[in-house]
C-alpha cells in the first residue's frame, strides 16, 4: 500500500488520515456492476489509484497517488484546502447489500473546487464523525 507523502511544516502535526482507494460509483447497478468489472482489470495489471485526507492543526490537505505496475508511481496530486474554499464537511453511511446490510460510512468535503470522499474502514459512525470533526477543528479557528 502506498505512504502518504505529505511534508509537514515546522510545529505541524498530523491529527487524522483516511486513505482509500479512488473508485467511481453510482446508483445505478448496472453502471456499479459495469465499474467493478473494470477496477478487476485494474488489479490485474496492477494499476490503482489511492487519496489520502489528512487533518493536521494547520490545514486539510487531499493527496492522490497512482500506482501502475504494481510498484511504478505514476502520478499524483496534493491539494490544500483552504478554509474559505469550504462549501461542507459532511459524513454519512450507505447499505451495500440489498441497500440496508453492511453499513459503509463516509466522510465528505465538499469545496468550491469539487468533492472528495473518503469511505472510513474502521470504527463506523463514531469514527466517521469523529474524523469529520477534525476537519471542521481545522479550519474553524
Amino acid at each position: 500500500m502506498a505512504k502518504s507523502q505529505l511534508i509537514l511544516a515546522d510545529g505541524e502535526e498530523i491529527k487524522g488520515v483516511l486513505e482509500g482507494e479512488l473508485f467511481a460509483t453510482s446508483t445505478n447497478p448496472l453502471v456499479n456492476l459495469l465499474m467493478h468489472i473494470w477496477k478487476i482489470i485494474l488489479m490485474i495489471f496492477g494499476t490503482k489509484a489511492i487519496a489520502f485526507i489528512t487533518v493536521t492543526n494547520r490545514r486539510i490537505v487531499v493527496e492522490t497517488c497512482k500506482t501502475s505496475c504494481y510498484v511504478f508511481e505514476a502520478g499524483g496530486s496534493f491539494e490544500t484546502i483552504l478554509p474559505q474554499g469550504i462549501a461542507s464537511i459532511s459524513y454519512s453511511f450507505v447499505g451495500t447489500l440489498c441497500g440496508c446490510f453492511l453499513k459503509k460510512y463516509m466522510v465528505e468535503v465538499a469545496t468550491n473546487s469539487g468533492r472528495s470522499i473518503a469511505t472510513v474502514v474502521k470504527g463506523g459512525k463514531k469514527a466517521a464523525s469523529d474524523f469529520a470533526n477534525l476537519m471542521i477543528a481545522a479550519v474553524v479557528r
